[in-house]
C-alpha cells in the first residue's frame, strides 16, 4: 500500500475518516492525499461564502491538518489537491490519476426510506472509484491496525475478486481474515458453488500466509446477517463487492452492497467488480 486519497469536506465524518487514514498508512508509510472538491456549482454548498472564499477556506483548513499532522509516525507525505466539480467523479478521477491503492471517505450511515435513495457522497464515490473504496463511519471508534476482516462469499465468480485486496490489508495488519459462505437457496448446486469458492479462497490465503477462519450460514437476508456476524465476530472492516444496476440513467449501488454501507457500524472495503479479473 503506497497511496491513500482521502475526502475532505472538513464535516465530522470525513475528519474522522483522514484519522483512519492516518492509523492505515503508519503500517504501511503510505502517502496520503486530501482531496476537496468544490461542488457549487451542483447547489451542494459547504460554506455560505462566494466561491472565492470558499477556496480559500477549504485552503488555508488542509494546510493547517496537514500542519498538525505532518509528523505523524510511519506516515509517508501528505498533501493535498482542491478541484471542481461532482464530489464523486471528482474524487474518484483524481484517485486514477495519483494511482492510488484506495480511497477513504466518511460516512453518517442512512436509516428509514433514506436507504433506497443514493444520496451521500460516500455511496457516489463507490460507485464512480476504479479503486477500493473504504468507508468509515463518524463514530467508528478507531483502533490500531486490523485485527479480522469479515469477507462474505456467495455463489457468484464476482464474488472472489475481493480476496485479493481483504489478504493484501490482512498482511500488512497480520490480521485474520473470516470468510463467511453464504447459502441464500435451498439448491444444492448453487451451495456446492459457495463451497468451490470458499476452498478457492481456503487456498489462496494459505500460498499468501494469512490467517483465516472459515463460517457459513444460511441466509434470507444477506446484509443483515453479515452485519449480525460481523459484530459477535468482533471484526473491525467486513469486504464486500460494489455491485452497479442500470436504472434509466443512472448507475446504482446494489442494495446488499448499499445496505451493508450505510448501516455497518466498521469500516467497509468496497472493491468493485472487473471483468478481466484473475486470482493469482
Amino acid at each position: 500500500m503506497k497511496r491513500l486519497v482521502v475526502g475532505i469536506d472538513f464535516s465530522k465524518g470525513a475528519l474522522h475518516a483522514f484519522r483512519y487514514a492516518l492509523k492505515m498508512a503508519a503500517h504501511s508509510r503510505a502517502d496520503i492525499r486530501l482531496v476537496w472538491v468544490d461542488n457549487m456549482t451542483s447547489g451542494e454548498v459547504v460554506f455560505n461564502s462566494p466561491a472565492n472564499e470558499v477556496r480559500s477556506e477549504a485552503k488555508q483548513n488542509i494546510e493547517e491538518l496537514i500542519e498538525q499532522y505532518k509528523d505523524e509516525t510511519g506516515v509517508g507525505k501528505l498533501d493535498y489537491r482542491l478541484m471542481k466539480g461532482k464530489v464523486g467523479q471528482e474524487l474518484a478521477r483524481h484517485a486514477r490519476d495519483f494511482e492510488a491503492d484506495y480511497i477513504i471517505v466518511g460516512t453518517h450511515g442512512i436509516t428509514g426510506f433514506e436507504e433506497y435513495w443514493i444520496g451521500s457522497n460516500a455511496n457516489r464515490v463507490v460507485i464512480y472509484a476504479h479503486c477500493p473504496v473504504i468507508t468509515v463511519r463518524y463514530d467508528y471508534k478507531i483502533k490500531g491496525c486490523l485485527k479480522r476482516i469479515v469477507m462474505p462469499l456467495d455463489s457468484t465468480r464476482e464474488t472472489i475478486q475481493k480476496l485479493p485486496h481483504a489478504a493484501r490489508l490482512a498482511s500488512i495488519c497480520n490480521a485474520e481474515v473470516a470468510i463467511l459462505g453464504l447459502y441464500t437457496t435451498t439448491l444444492q448446486t448453487m451451495n456446492r458453488k459457495v463451497d468451490g469458492i470458499i476452498e478457492e479462497a481456503k487456498e489462496y490465503l494459505q500460498k499468501k500466509k494469512v490467517d483465516y477462519t472459515i463460517n457459513t450460514l444460511k441466509t434470507d437476508n444477506i446484509a443483515r446477517d453479515v452485519l449480525s456476524f460481523s459484530k459477535e465476530a468482533e471484526a473491525d472492516m467486513v469486504a464486500i463487492m460494489s455491485e452497479r444496476e442500470s436504472a434509466t440513467s443512472n448507475m446504482l449501488l446494489g442494495e446488499y452492497a448499499h445496505k451493508i454501507v450505510n448501516h455497518s457500524s466498521i469500516p467497509v472495503l468496497n472493491v468493485r467488480a472487473r471483468d478481466d479479473f484473475k486470482l493469482t
